[in-house]
């Protein structure tokens, strides 16, 4: 298993990439609502704050869980929610 400081920057580097794919969608498809992009922005910081606090948070799990089956939930919930938002996003550009 990666060190938490690794996942933490994994973490980081792909909220920020989502976040970058999020405002070039909107600069090139100018029909996409700018507010919605920034709600969608919004939803992948906190998505992001969210793990990394779980990551940081990992010795205070539900006792029936170890760390690392705590951090392999974490990393799936959050993959589902950022799915979403990219379906989301995806949507709009149609």
């Amino acid at each position: 298993m990666a060190s938490i400081k690794e996942l933490k920057r994994y973490i980081k580097t792909i909220t920020e990439n989502l976040k970058d794919e999020c405002l070039v969608s909107l600069a090139l498809h100018p029909e996409s609502d700018p507010a919605t992009v920034a709600v969608i922005i919004k939803e992948i910081d906190a998505i992001g704050s969210e793990l990394i606090f779980h990551f940081n948070h990992c010795k205070y799990r539900p006792s029936e869980l170890s760390a690392r089956q705590f951090i392999n939930n974490s990393i799936a919930a959050a993959e589902k929610k950022m799915g979403i938002l990219l379906k989301k996003m995806h949507d709009m550009t149609k």
